[in-house]
């Protein structure tokens, strides 16, 4: 049934695309829609390695593109905060992006701050939360 159905999706003037499960026919000399396989092949960590690394590189862009544009995220808008320069210098693209990359780690790193007094990500790229009474687009 199910291979009725994909046969049914795909346009018959479309060439075959390649796809991992063709990879696995030729080296197993079956095809089939699905393989169970009881080990992970090296291309199996490859991919997951690469999605992962998209995942943070997506994470910090969710958390630095809202700093440089001086925008809040949704979640800084419903708590009404936003993170804004610490000073009067311009902020640094390479050190906002390193505390877009640290903030899945918040955690980790709201413990460091109950010791230390300092949240890093905010002392690596100068900047400072504050409680604001109105709210900016990411959009914007």
């Amino acid at each position: 049934m199910v291979r009725r159905l994909r046969s049914l999706c795909d346009s018959p003037f479309e060439r075959p695309r390649p796809t991992p499960t063709h990879h696995q026919a030729l080296q197993t000399g079956q095809f089939a829609w699905e393989f169970q396989r009881a080990q992970t092949s090296p291309t199996d960590w490859i991919v997951a390695l690469v999605v992962i690394a998209l995942a943070f590189v997506g994470m910090a862009f969710y958390w630095a593109l809202p700093v440089l544009r001086g925008a809040q995220t949704v979640g800084q808008c419903i708590l009404g905060i936003q993170v804004v320069p610490s000073n009067t210098a311009p902020l640094s693209v390479k050190r906002v992006w390193l505390r877009g990359f640290g903030q899945p780690f918040a955690p980790v790193l709201w413990l460091v701050k109950l010791v230390s007094g300092k949240y890093w990500p905010d002392v690596a790229a100068n900047t400072k939360v504050v409680r604001v009474l109105t709210h900016s687009s990411a959009a914007a």
